[in-house]
């Protein structure tokens, strides 16, 4: 199997660095890339960008609290699921929803 080609997005970049062992870069992108999303408000992107941090050892709780935050004030329930799932991968508990 061929490599692909790196992504183009400071986010995409952030999960190949991640994917190829670099945490440390990977992390600086994803934080740029967080920065980024919410220098234009987009939700989606931000939440991802807080997911990939999530990644790094001790950066789970707060990456992924911050992510359900981000997503429940998006009201993207695609968002608020996609933490959810993380959240549970993670085992860190997240405030319930009361509808």
């Amino acid at each position: 199997a061929g490599h692909l080609p790196m992504p183009e997005t400071l986010l995409g970049r952030a999960v190949y660095a991640m994917d190829n062992g670099d945490m440390s870069e990977g992390a600086s992108l994803a934080r740029r890339a967080r920065i980024e999303a919410q220098s234009i408000a987009n939700s989606r992107d931000e939440v991802l960008s807080l997911l990939a941090l999530a990644r790094i050892e001790g950066q789970e709780d707060s990456a992924i609290r911050a992510a359900y935050e981000v997503a429940d004030r998006s009201d993207d329930k695609n968002l608020v699921t996609a933490v959810s799932r993380a959240a549970h991968a993670a085992a860190v508990p997240l405030p319930k929803k009361v509808f």
